[in-house]
């Protein structure tokens, strides 16, 4: 490591030896003295820092075992806090590709263990930029796409994904890259890997889905959207996150079969539909103003000042507010979804994505049922909800980098005044406007709308874990309707 000082490698000795002895002291004396031993670290090592404290939080998380609420494991958000950190500090860029790799796999384990499986692939991807044959990386998304493919309720995007999940884990084995001490590891893939043989080898061979092309007819307008839209994952579509092949350029995913009293009005597709829809659009409105030349005619005869500051207005700028806008809407939405799906109680007025997890009594407390109906993909749910809203603003600000300021730029969006600008210029200590580099903003409306992507998944992927568990415990002679979803070809959006 060309960054790494003497003082840095005998503390990540130390946190080694610690988490191998299982001292559970030692590592949590390390932790509360972590701002004390910040100020004596060399700047252009903040990033390793980081990243040993971060281990020294799996580290104790390892020492205590499971949290009874998993979802909830202050342990856990302190090794993610931590592994963000690192990789948000200027320093990061300067060390070397591998312990990049290592922060970058660390942190997709640490996300797929809280339900985000749509983030981990995304972190292990990142990984893979910086050591391509990375076996640990290559590895766990392979476990990741194991754990998708269980979740999903399309046969054939499950075969898709397990056979894709194969090819990662056969990589990762055979032609992987692996360091001292993660032998074991490798032979824990391979088992995963033996068994997925077993299953894949008894299913028809598949077809070739990476090579599956567009409809003849397709425009090259339209597939200059379908490919700009795939590269950045924002179709709602699970091969999505796969890769960026014309298969997946199709807003496909839809709700599972789902059943209800048979006095009960079908009314769940109908909700995800609107949900769907809003993205959809706000997804266009993105595109729009990120890829398409604006139309200058509609400026035309329209006076506004020159105020010397590099301000940008009109209607590309219109777009990304109202595409940023609405990745918060549809999260309330989906909070207002899975409060009826669940039956969480909340009242419809004062119910928003922030508030979905508590207890409608008592806004301090956890939500009674919480317990009962959590699983992974709630966890997921959870955990975003944790990025965007958490009150330790420690956390806040070591979110990724597109995420740190939505809050801030949603508050002055909403009741201040946000402005735009090809640069930055000095604003008055008075001045009740916040601004904003237009390149920068772009950059918040695709994570937000990123984020509401995951969101709407993890619903899909919520709804069929908890209809499997519905029918294992219906009773015997119970009435009920089952709605299977029968998508229309040419749906007016």
């Amino acid at each position: 490591m060309s960054n790494e000082t003497e003082q840095i490698r005998t503390l990540f000795e130390q946190i080694d030896r610690d988490v191998d002895e299982e001292n559970e002291e030692g590592l949590r004396a390390f932790v509360e003295r972590k701002s004390e031993l910040l100020k004596e670290i060399p700047e252009d090592s903040h990033a390793l820092f980081f990243y040993g404290v971060a281990n020294a939080y799996g580290g104790i998380r390892k020492c205590q075992g499971d949290a009874k609420e998993w979802w909830n494991d202050p342990l856990r958000f302190g090794e993610i806090l931590y592994l963000r950190r690192s990789i948000c500090h200027p320093s990061f860029l300067w060390s070397n590709p591998i312990p990049r790799a290592r922060s970058r796999t660390n942190l997709g384990i640490a996300l797929s263990r809280t339900g985000r499986i749509v983030d981990a692939i995304d972190q292990l991807n990142f990984a893979l930029l910086h050591v391509p044959d990375f076996g640990m990386a290559l590895c766990h998304i392979g476990c990741c796409l194991l754990s998708y493919a269980k979740l999903l309720h399309d046969p054939g995007h499950t075969d898709i994904v397990l056979r894709e999940a194969r090819s990662h884990l056969s990589s990762g084995i055979k032609k992987g890259l692996w360091f001292q001490g993660e032998e074991i590891a490798r032979d824990y893939f391979d088992k995963y890997l033996s068994n997925l043989n077993e299953y894949l080898n008894q299913c028809d061979e598949g077809f070739p889905y990476r090579s599956d092309p567009y409809p003849k007819r397709t425009s090259k307008r339209e597939v200059r959207f379908r490919d700009w839209a795939a590269t950045r994952k924002l179709f709602i579509n699970p091969l999505n996150d796969l890769g960026h092949w014309p298969l997946a350029a199709r807003d496909v995913m839809h709700l599972p079969p789902h059943s209800y009293g048979i006095r009960d009005e079908p009314r769940f597709p109908k909700f995800f539909d609107v949900i769907k829809s809003e993205y959809i659009g706000a997804r266009g409105l993105l595109y729009e103003a990120m890829a398409l030349p604006e139309a200058r005619y509609m400026l035309k005869d329209v006076t506004l000042f020159d105020h010397y500051d590099g301000g940008i207005f009109g209607p590309r700028v219109e777009k990304l507010k109202a595409a940023f806008r609405s990745g918060y809407s549809i999260l309330d939405k989906v909070a207002m979804f899975l409060n009826d799906y669940f039956e969480l109680g909340h009242s419809e007025r004062d119910l928003n994505f922030s508030k979905l997890f508590q207890d409608p009594k008592d806004r301090q407390q956890s939500h009674p049922k919480i317990a009962e109906i959590m699983s992974s993909p709630l966890a997921g749910l959870y955990s975003i909800r944790a990025d965007l809203y958490k009150s330790d603003s420690g956390f806040r600000d070591a979110t990724e980098p597109d995420a740190r300021d939505l809050a801030r730029y949603r508050n002055a969006m909403e009741h201040r005044f946000l402005t735009f600008h090809e640069y930055l210029a000095f604003a008055g200590s008075k001045n009740i406007t916040t601004q904003v580099q237009i390149d920068d903003f772009e950059a918040k409306a695709l994570r937000m709308l990123k984020l509401a992507r995951e969101a709407i998944i993890y619903v899909v992927l919520a709804m069929q874990n908890e209809e499997l568990k519905r029918q294992a415990e219906k009773p015997k002679g119970k009435l009920e309707a089952t709605v299977f979803g029968r998508p229309y070809k040419h749906c007016k959006i």
